[in-house]
């Protein structure tokens, strides 16, 4: 076959990247946010298609960001103009419109002529087994030859998940395979097990997660207490007791747990023979060693609560002791069940109270709104005793005319900073990037803060939507509150801090004394989960 010839020039690691996988069957693209893993990619597709190894490309991303749709648009910028290509961004069918259903029938048609490389971009989401789009997919991978390309890899890192097991199988039909990730391994080397056995069983040779975990995690004694515990309460519906306590006896030795150390982080070994099963078939980018990147500068700003809100927080927080240490609990308490009395903490910091007992349930019940703001027609300003609105007001009025991102965990949050962003300065200046907002819109939202000819200066989202977008005319970043996974932080800081940027990124967190706050922020600095590092610690630290 001639040279490659490349429609957009690569930077060297993408050029490198793409010369030492382009005919492997199976890559894992490790490459970090911002670093450009989706070219490398599209030019697989294209360097493949024009050797008659494949004629069909599969993407499958997250939804949040519109990954999908990204992914088109980036085909279109990429591919060489000798490839004919016939796109389509594929959803469930409720959520397609007329065209792009056409569009699919006519790419899943083998009879259709002259399409040139069939694309399919869809969310990983949406692949379900027995679902319609699964089933069209499969008959996708079936009968065309496939280049299969999982982007943001990690959602399939739970090997029991239900869109795990169905990439698998769809993997299984494909003859070509990729991932996509910066954060191949966010809680442990656990994480890796079925990202891998998408790309090729062999590479890591294991016929089961069990043996797996074994091999490369070390794991609490058959005669540990809470490993007794565990197969105690599995046993307890046995009515006998002798055959009650022998079945106890036989899970000992199949419950798996991994030993923490003394901060709680869980303990592996093996890990250098696992970095050696992978490199073979990996190839790794930082930022910081392919990209001539302005630093990020984070910048930590103290409020403190008001004493409506130190009220509320105090009743809550007597609450959370009196379930879980003055009972003496904190031995069995879960790290979910305690992360979903911490959210309710930290919603009270962030100026809202929900009654219910899970902060994230959208339940229709009303979320009470702790200090108000009304607008001074006067003055023309906003007034705020909410500290943390304080705070980002500030910032906004210390950073002048350049473009920023808020990232919020929770929707009350956003609601209410749009609302006093569009009081103060016009609802024509701040989008919003969050799960409720759909389709075209997101799009639309993206393309205008990108866009420096529109008025738009501040975007509002939720962190969990910031993955796999470009949001590179962004100044600053204010983390108006968190989310506790340590991948969805670095995701969304990592969308203003990409290819484009021409200036230093200050990143913004507002910690309220008083709280946990600073033990969130270490947890994500020192990339860890908060979940993870609550089990090592007492539960009592961080209420």
């Amino acid at each position: 076959m001639a040279a490659y010839k490349f429609h957009t020039k690569p930077f060297k690691h993408q050029r490198d990247c793409f010369l030492v996988s382009r005919e492997l069957p199976a890559f894992a693209y490790l490459m970090e946010q911002g670093t450009g893993k989706t070219k490398v990619g599209i030019d697989t597709a294209a360097y493949l298609y024009l050797a008659g190894l494949i004629d069909a490309l599969l993407i499958a991303a997250p939804n949040e960001g519109d990954v999908p749709d990204n992914w088109i648009d980036q085909v279109y910028l990429h591919l060489p103009t000798g490839v004919g290509r016939t796109a389509v961004r594929a959803a469930a069918a409720s959520k397609m419109r007329a065209e792009a259903k056409r569009d699919l029938k006519l790419i899943l048609d083998k009879r259709a002529d002259d399409l040139g490389l069939r694309i399919i971009s869809t969310n990983i989401e949406s692949i379900r087994s027995g679902s319609p789009l699964f089933n069209q997919l499969l008959k996708f991978c079936r009968e065309f030859r496939v280049l299969f390309i999982i982007d943001e890899s990690t959602r399939i890192k739970s090997h029991t998940a239900a869109q795990t097991k169905a990439s698998l199988k769809l993997g299984r039909n494909a003859v070509y395979r990729r991932i996509a990730t910066g954060t191949f391994t966010p809680n442990g080397p656990l994480d890796a097990y079925s990202q891998m056995l998408f790309l090729d069983p062999a590479i890591l040779g294991f016929d089961s997660f069990t043996a797996f975990k074994a091999h490369f995690c070390q794991l609490l004694p058959p005669q540990n207490g809470l490993v007794r515990w565990t197969a105690n309460k599995m046993a307890g519906k046995i009515s006998d007791p002798a055959k009650r306590a022998a079945f106890a006896d036989q899970m000992t030795s199949v419950i798996q747990i991994p030993a923490r150390g003394p901060d709680g982080v869980i303990l592996y070994r093996n890990t250098d023979e696992l970095n050696k099963k992978i490199a073979p078939y990996s190839f790794r980018a930082l930022k910081k060693d392919c990209l001539d990147l302005p630093p990020k500068l984070y910048v930590t700003h103290y409020v403190d609560m008001t004493p409506r809100q130190q009220l509320i927080y105090d009743q809550v927080k007597r609450e959370v002791i009196a379930e879980f240490v003055d009972k003496g609990l904190l031995r069995t308490v879960t790290a979910s069940l305690a992360i979903v009395r911490l959210l309710r903490l930290q919603q009270i910091a962030c100026n809202h109270f929900s009654p219910d007992p899970d902060p994230d349930v959208d339940s229709g019940r009303v979320i009470e709104r702790i200090e108000p703001w009304k607008y001074n027609k006067k003055t023309k300003e906003v007034v705020t005793s909410n500290p943390r609105m304080q705070c980002l007001l500030q910032v906004i009025e210390e950073a002048g005319p350049v473009r920023g991102i808020i990232w919020c965990r929770h929707h009350p949050e956003i609601r209410e900073i749009v609302e006093v962003l569009s009081a103060q300065f016009g609802q024509e200046r701040v989008v919003q990037l969050h799960g409720k907002i759909k389709g075209e819109e997101r799009v639309a939202a993206r393309k205008a803060f990108q866009d420096l000819k529109s008025k738009i200066q501040w975007l509002v989202g939720q962190e969990r939507s910031g993955i796999g977008i470009d949001l590179y005319e962004a100044s600053w970043e204010f983390f108006y509150s968190n989310d506790y996974s340590w991948e969805n932080r670095i995701q969304a800081e990592d969308r203003g801090h990409r290819q484009g940027l021409r200036h230093a990124l200050t990143i913004h967190d507002v910690l309220t004394r008083g709280t946990n706050d600073h033990r969130v922020i270490a947890s994500l600095r020192n990339k860890k989960d908060v979940s993870e590092a609550i089990l090592g610690d007492d539960l009592s630290n961080w209420v």
